[in-house]
């Protein structure tokens, strides 16, 4: 009988060996020092699943086992592993006619040939990958076993790393393979084999997609003084960085500038736009670039106007306004002795 125990996890009362006669049933009992402890049985390092043959019951610190209609081929180890808990007992099935012979063979067996622990001959290996790839991490074990398990460590910040469950139960066998497809960089992080006891990590590297410019603003871009210009780009991925310059130099958030991201798109946004804001712009994304000559024009439809007022001897005013003479009402209220007067007037 073998028991191994982990961190403060214990056995208090550990399985026995247990002989029936052929098509009989046996029990195999263990209580632990915490409740609520989940666990597997094995025979022969093949997992056992409930059915009807097979019983498995859990009742606070105690762990029980019922195995049913046996035979000579269910002679073997009935091991249970919790953690890196593990405890094991001898199942000795025996024929009608010989039972003491074929328990007597067994037990010197036992003692002859102990149960050889699992081991891992080949471990995985360490992957560098490129975002949307695929990686395959592969292990071999020293003899069959189906008690395996693939599980990746996540962290977050304030938090202790957890792990997730990676792939169902794999078959039966010495070499068991995992497949990650469409890898993005946040799965990157250490995988783990878990077979019994024994155990290999493996690190996982996912290099982020370079990032490229999907649409780009105009060559050109003509604004009117004293308004908003906003130049917008959409590249390949959300979440990427992107730069914003204005003739090679970079650009700083303020009051007048302003940048703003929603999933792909990036825009830059220029406040109150001036004759000195004209000049070639620039959004640099990883190794790609867009660049936008930006163009400043004063405001449209505005003339100033300018009244011109003309007073003769004997004459009345006239007002000149785009080609048109328009009689003024205050003609002849101004005289300078017979000397034309002008005075000019902007509004």
């Amino acid at each position: 009988m073998d028991v191994t125990g982990a961190r403060q996890l214990r056995v208090l009362r550990a399985l026995e060996d247990v002989t029936v006669s052929e098509g009989g049933s046996a029990t195999f009992q263990l209580e632990l020092s915490q409740e609520g402890v989940t666990g597997e049985w094995a025979r022969g390092g093949v997992r056992l699943q409930p059915g009807p043959k097979c019983h498995i019951h859990a009742d606070s610190h105690t762990h029980r086992l019922e195995l049913s209609g046996l035979g000579l081929a269910d002679s073997g180890c009935i091991s249970f592993t919790a953690d890196s808990l593990r405890c094991a007992a001898r199942l000795t099935v025996t024929g009608a006619a010989s039972g003491t012979t074929a328990c007597l063979l067994t037990r010197v067996a036992l003692l002859t040939f102990p149960e050889v622990p699992v081991t891992i001959v080949q471990g995985p290996q360490d992957l560098e990958v490129t975002e949307g790839d695929t990686a395959t991490f592969e292990c071999e074990l020293s003899q069959t076993l189906a008690d395996v398990t693939w599980e990746k460590a996540h962290s977050e910040p304030g938090s202790e790393a957890a792990l997730a469950s990676l792939a169902p139960p794999s078959p039966p066998g010495k070499k068991h393979i995992l497949v990650l497809s469409e890898l993005r960089p946040e799965d990157a992080g250490e995988v783990r084999f878990q077979a019994g006891p024994a155990q290999s990590l493996a690190l996982l590297e996912v290099e982020a997609s370079p990032l490229q410019m999907c649409r780009r603003p105009p060559r050109e871009k003509t604004v009117l003084v004293g308004r908003r210009a906003v130049l917008e780009v959409t590249v390949s991925r959300s979440g990427g960085h992107v730069c914003w310059l204005r003739e090679g130099v970079e650009l700083c958030p303020g009051d007048k500038y302003e940048m703003r991201s929603h999933g792909p798109t990036h825009s830059l946004v220029i406040h109150d736009v001036r004759h000195e804001d004209q000049g070639t712009y620039c959004c640099q994304a990883g190794r790609d670039s867009a660049h936008t000559r930006l163009l400043v024009e004063a405001t449209r439809g505005v003339i100033p106007l300018q009244v011109t007022r003309r007073t003769e001897p004997g004459q009345a005013g006239a007002l000149g306004q785009l080609g048109r003479r328009v009689p003024l009402p205050w003609a002849g209220e101004r005289r300078q002795g017979s000397q034309r007067s002008w005075e000019t007037i902007k509004v």
